[in-house]
Parts: structure tokens; sequence; C-alpha cells
């Protein structure tokens, strides 16, 4: 039976209050400095066009992917729908006439037959997501002077990266940074030939790349501004140290406060000759303790250290949380070499009042024993943050959508394909997965390229290709017994 397309009455109230959240309890983006905790002033934010027209798709998705801990938000945001799709089906069932108890069995049976379908949706929705170019907002400083740079990033040549370095490149410059450090871990001789490939015109010139590596020791250090190749397995941290600055570099200290990486005294960095600590890294999240944080302020001033922020951005979405602001006049008005100069000399200098640790901020940390309704209080702040133009946008996409409802049914038969819900999730489902199977082999055809570089793409390759295929013949099964055709 063909089912009703209209937009039920209680779907628009419902958006339409959120909606006015931004009007009642508004609460904009805004950038902080990270060593003050408190708005920086001097920057605007900038939203693309793009990101504009089609802000009830790519607004939700960009607030979601900024969560403090994007992967525990979508686990969750699973086990409600999974939820709801249990409780409509009991619902359905009840309303049929069956009595509550046979309702909440068969409401169980149906909705467990249909979770595989929406997990494989999110699943796809989220890969399309991850590995799409779109613009998101970022910061446009109002003074020249000012030059973004990232310390921290890394391509499909670490063993966790899944961006080539011409995407990380080009992700770079979408978020406005003016240079950035490419840090594979524990090896920068490719790096080295990116850098001077770049300089020799064969590569886009801007950003700026300079060459790092990330070395894993007692913890994981920045070896920034490294000029030529060197083998640091089995280094101790010391000669890490050293050998960064042997080459006119410096040496950071990566995500110290995480609770697993501070498994040293940051008195003893200090006294190996580190020339900062991060305090603020994108990859570990957004909002950071304060016991752990105050340490590294301490220590940094003690010492007189740098405090630094880094994306330690992998290829996970498209977003940009973190920015280092370097104080820099007359930067854009020197050649490479000199760029890259003036980036190191300030950093040698360790001059924190040439260097702002910029966040970007849309939401107030949701409190620990409130996890498990994170999906509702995120959708409420991400309404709570839109701007009267994103507000715009879904109020003019609400209204097509309401105009296809009335027109819809008035397109000739011939030019429609009648199915039911159930048979256009089922098709959905078999799109989802077919992405997802895509998705899946693309990431082992890398494989034989990445070889002793890359593990995530063997690992992350089988079991979305896995994944795809079972849920594709899953959904073709569900399609056969709905339209009780022969596709075999």
């Amino acid at each position: 039976m063909k089912q009703n397309r209209h937009p039920k009455l209680w779907l628009v109230a419902g958006v339409l209050a959120l909606l006015s959240t931004s009007l009642w309890i508004p609460q904009a983006p805004w950038i902080e400095d990270a060593l003050t905790g408190l708005p920086a002033p001097g920057y605007t934010l900038h939203m693309p066009l793009l990101h504009l027209l089609f802000a009830p798709v790519l607004g939700p998705l960009f607030f979601f992917s900024r969560a403090d801990a994007p992967l525990t938000l979508i686990l969750w945001l699973l086990l409600w729908l999974c939820l709801a799709l249990l409780a409509a089906h009991m619902v359905k069932a009840r309303c049929s006439g069956l009595p509550p108890g046979g309702a909440i069995l068969q409401g169980l049976a149906k909705g467990i037959y249909w979770l595989p379908v929406a997990f494989i949706l999110v699943v796809a929705v989220l890969l399309i997501f991850l590995f799409s170019p779109f613009p998101g907002a970022t910061i446009v400083p109002a003074a020249e002077e000012v030059v973004l740079v990232d310390f921290h990033s890394h391509s499909y040549h670490s063993h966790d990266g899944l961006l080539s370095p011409l995407r990380q490149l080009r992700w770079h410059k979408r978020n406005g940074f003016d240079a950035f450090f490419l840090t594979e871990h524990n090896t920068h001789r490719m790096t080295l030939e990116l850098v001077a490939a770049q300089r020799a015109g064969q590569l886009e010139s801007e950003p700026l790349l300079l060459a790092g590596e990330e070395y894993s020791g007692s913890n994981h250090l920045l070896l920034l501004g490294l000029t030529r190749d060197f083998t640091s397995k089995d280094y101790p941290d010391a000669a890490a140290i050293d050998s960064a600055h042997a080459q006119g570099g410096v040496a950071l200290v990566a995500h110290w406060f995480a609770p697993q990486r501070n498994t040293r005294p940051l008195a003893e960095y200090a006294a190996m000759g580190v020339d900062g600590f991060e305090i603020a890294n994108q990859a570990e999240g957004i909002f950071y303790p304060e016991r752990y944080t105050r340490p590294l302020r301490e220590a940094a001033a003690a010492k007189g250290l740098l405090l630094t922020g880094a994306s330690d951005y992998h290829g996970y979405g498209p977003a940009c949380l973190a920015w280092n602001a370097l104080h820099l006049p007359g930067w854009r008005r020197l050649d490479p070499e000199a760029r890259s100069r003036a980036i190191l000399d300030l950093l040698r200098s360790r001059d924190q009042s040439r260097l702002q640790v910029l966040l970007y901020r849309d939401r107030r940390p949701i409190a620990p024993g409130l996890t498990w309704v994170a999906p509702f209080i995120t959708l409420l702040d991400y309404f709570r943050s839109i701007s009267a133009a994103e507000a715009l946008s879904w109020l003019v996409w609400m209204a097509l959508l309401a105009l296809w409802g009335r027109f819809a049914p008035s397109i000739p038969e011939r030019l429609r394909i009648p199915l039911s819900i159930q048979e256009e999730m089922a098709v959905a489902g078999a799109a989802a997965a077919a992405v997802t199977l895509l998705f899946g082999l693309w990431m082992l055809g890398q494989v034989p390229f990445l070889s002793g570089e890359n593990r995530i793409f063997l690992k992350d390759g089988l079991w979305l290709s896995g994944t795809g295929i079972l849920l594709f013949l899953y959904c073709i099964y569900l399609l056969k017994k709905l339209i009780k055709i022969q596709i075999f």
C-alpha cells in the first residue's frame, strides 16, 4: 500500500521549536585562547557558502564531528536509533490490535529485522562525510601579521593516517592555514622529498609545507624543522631532541595531557631540552581536564617553554578545531625559505607572547554522567549555535520538501516508482552497503603501495568490505521478500 508522503505536523513543529532555540537560548560559536580559556579578540568566523546552502545536512554532520569524543557520541546515537526503531515497531503492532505482550514481541522481531539496515545507513553517511572535502567553518585573522600554523599532522605514510600528503595540504588550505608541519610517525624521509618538490614548484605553493616527525619514545615528541634524514628507531628521548636541535629545529612534547601519555614528569623533559608542550590537540578531544593542563602551564612558565596546539590531523573528517596564531610581521612578503626560518626562529625563541593557541568552540562540555543522553544534548546545542543564515537555509529546505509533498502526487504514474517505506529502506540500505564495500575495496587497493608504512588501510579495508558484502546481500534478501519477485 502506498504510504503518505506528506510531512508530519509534529515533526515540522519539532524542527521549528529547535530552530527557535537559536533565538531564546543562543550559543554562537567563538574562538578561544587555549591558554586563558577566554574568547580571543581579533578573529572572525567564516562560513563557506556551500555550508550555508546545505545547512540541514552539513551543519549537524560537522557539529557532531566536532564533539569531544565523536566515536562515543556515534555509538550512543546508534543505540538510540536502534531503540527508536524497536519502539516504533512495537507501537505499530499495538495499534494493529495486538495485546501489549504480543505487540512487544512482534515489535522486537520486526525491529531487529531492520537494525542492520539502520546500521549500514549510518556507516555510509559517516564514510562519505569523512572522506569528502566539505568546507567547514574556519577563522580569519583581522591582522595581516598573524600567520596560522599547524605543528602536527599525518598522511597515509604514517601507520594510522588516511590521506595522501596532497590531500593533507588541501585540507590545511581549506581550513585557513598558512603553513603546516607534516609529522609522520618515526620517519621524515618522504616529507623532505615533498618539501623539496614544493620548493621546486611541483606542488601547490600554499600553504607552506615544513618537515617534521612524531618520534615515539617515553612519550611522543614532535621534531620540527628537520632538514636531513636520520633513523630515529630506538633513539632515547634526549638523542631525538638533540638531533632536532642539531638541524636548527625544535622539539615539543605531544599530547602529554592525555591520561595514557603522561608517563614521565614534565621536569624531566624540560631537563632534556624540549622547547615546549602541546596544551591542545584536536585528535585527543576538545575539552581537557584542568588537572592535566595546569601542570603544563606551570612547567612552561617555570622553565620558559612554549605551549602550542595541534590538529594532529589524520584524515578523520573535514573539520578543524585548533590553530596556532604566530605574530610574524612581513611574513607574507618573504620567500618560502625565509618564511620557514621565521617560523622556526619564533619557536626557538620560545616567545609565548607571539604565539596564541586558538580553539574553535561551539558548545560547553557535557557532564560525564550525562554521556548516555549526549546525542540529544548535542542536537540541542547544534540548533542553539546556528546563525540566522543557517536557520534560513533550514526553513527554505523545509518549504521545498513541503512543496514536493504537495505536488508529488500529480507526477504521472509512469514516471513514478511506487515503493513502500520498507522497500525504500531496503533499497537505501543496499546502496549504503555498496558505498561501504567500495570504500573498503579502495582501502585494500592502497595496501600494496603503503606496505610497511600503514596498517589502518588493511584493517579497516577488510571489515568495511566484509560488512558491505554481507549487508548488501541482506538488503537484497529483504527486497526479495518485500516485492515477492524472483531476483536470482
